[in-house]
């Protein structure tokens, strides 16, 4: 399982006894950027990294133990900036008149309301079943057992009910609804299946997990409790 960069960087700064606010000082940046980074909701670009690094003394594989995550970071750095860049250009076409379904979509999904990629249960059935069955939303497959809608078309899974993802998911951050029970697996297939642990609650009661470097990953969600739960919906982008 990748080592939590939140977490490394949290007893970092509680070795040298410093609060949010004084590391921020130190590495010239706000107290919310500190907490955004230790609370799993953020990480830093290049020039934080780089910052973080000569005021702690050590190397970037520190920091980011696994080996090769801080170029991932990097390069996920510049494809945000490029996607901000491309939803400015994506508006500016849309007051200019583009009003393709294509645009009005993807502009729509970068909007959703917590986070670019949301996905319900409305084409889920009302019943569940021990069968694996599957459904197709904005451009994902996903698979289904011992799994149903509410009224709401919230995902409502039993006891041993499962949610799955068929062609891969997105490689930043993913959320659902959920207690303590639910659990989050990531695998390329059943040999490398790998569990995550949530980064971080969000007042509304969301689980965050840190996708980071599970490009191409599929993911499993399992209710591990002995009755129904609503894990609302999906994020991706959460």
């Amino acid at each position: 399982m990748m080592n939590d960069f939140s977490a490394v960087l949290k007893d970092l700064r509680r070795k040298k006894g410093l609060s949010q606010e004084a590391l921020a000082k130190m590495i010239h940046v706000s107290r919310s950027a500190i907490a955004k980074y230790e609370n799993g909701l953020g990480l830093p670009s290049d020039d934080v990294i780089e910052a973080l690094c000569q005021y702690f003394n050590i190397g970037r594989d520190d920091l980011f133990p696994k080996h090769d995550l801080v170029n991932i970071i990097v390069n996920k750095n510049k494809r945000i900036r490029l996607q901000s860049i491309g939803l400015i250009t994506l508006i500016s076409l849309l007051v200019l008149g583009a009003t393709t379904i294509g645009i009005i979509d993807y502009v729509n999904r970068m909007s959703a309301p917590g986070g670019m990629l949301v996905v319900n249960g409305q084409l889920l059935a009302e019943l569940p079943s021990d069968s694996p069955k599957y459904f197709s939303s904005k451009g994902y497959e996903f698979g289904y057992r011992n799994t149903y809608k509410n009224e709401r078309n919230d995902f409502i899974l039993q006891p041993s009910g499962e949610i799955w993802s068929v062609n891969g998911i997105p490689d930043i951050f993913m959320g659902f609804y959920n207690d303590n029970h639910i659990s989050l697996y990531l695998f390329t297939t059943p040999n490398d299946i790998v569990k995550l642990e949530n980064g971080t609650i969000a007042d509304n009661g969301k689980y965050c997990f840190n996708t980071f470097g599970y490009g191409g990953y599929n993911f499993l969600i399992v209710n591990e409790l002995g009755e129904d739960v609503n894990i609302r919906q999906l994020e991706f982008w959460c």
